[in-house]
């Protein structure tokens, strides 16, 4: 399966709204999409490639965006938001995979990045990270280390913690640098301005998902 568009679509309380599960699914490209609720938004698994574009997920209770054993995946202009769910925005469960992010929002009060797989390869570019929450983490593993090579570092240059202070990003990061079991650092230095009210990004929603314009 390759080429494949998901365009302006809804899912409602879905188990699984989208999933691409085997390395032959090549080129989904998910765009435009509203994932209301369920268990998990969007996964890529076991070598599935694709992009990710001008969605919203919101209320997953598992997973917004998950990687398992993934192919190479970009996401850019989306919005992840699982307030109140207990859920990951995105989670890195298996190597390998390489993800890169630019210009999405994640809001939680929980975990927002959770990786459990430190060899997935991850590039971090003009995201903004929104703690909705006095117990919210930026990024965080979850359980067991299980890989237990050479320190990892894991690029997060360049992105919006919704504070000026290095010190208070780095209190909500957890990594090297607070478990020596657990072998990434998080590298989110240096980091990019953080956007003012009145320059906060717009997104989709279910009312206008329809309006016929392309992009």
């Amino acid at each position: 399966v390759t080429n494949v568009l998901v365009r302006d679509c809804v899912f409602t309380n879905c188990h699984l709204g989208v999933g691409s599960y085997w390395p032959g699914c090549q080129g989904i490209e998910i765009r435009h999409c509203v994932f209301d609720g369920g268990t998990k938004g969007i996964g890529f698994t076991d070598g599935a490639s694709g992009t990710i574009s001008g969605c919203e997920l919101v209320g997953q209770s598992w997973y917004g965006i998950v990687g398992n054993h993934a192919g190479d995946v970009q996401v850019s202009d989306t919005l992840v938001d699982l307030t109140g769910t207990g859920g990951f925005c995105f989670s890195a469960f298996s190597p390998p995979g390489s993800w890169t992010f630019v210009n999405n929002e994640l809001r939680s009060d929980g975990l927002m990045v959770v990786i459990q797989a430190a060899q997935t390869e991850m590039t971090w570019r003009d995201n903004r990270f929104v703690r909705t929450g006095p117990e919210a983490w930026y990024v965080h593993p979850n359980g067991g280390f299980g890989y237990t090579g050479p320190v990892l570092t894991i690029d997060f240059e360049q992105n919006h913690w919704g504070t000026d202070d290095p010190a208070e990003v780095a209190a909500w990061i957890y990594d090297n640098n607070d478990d020596p079991d657990c072998r990434y650092v998080i590298d989110y230095l240096p980091m990019a301005e953080d956007p003012v009210a009145t320059e906060s990004k717009t997104w989709s929603s279910v009312k206008n998902l329809f309006s016929g314009g392309d992009d």
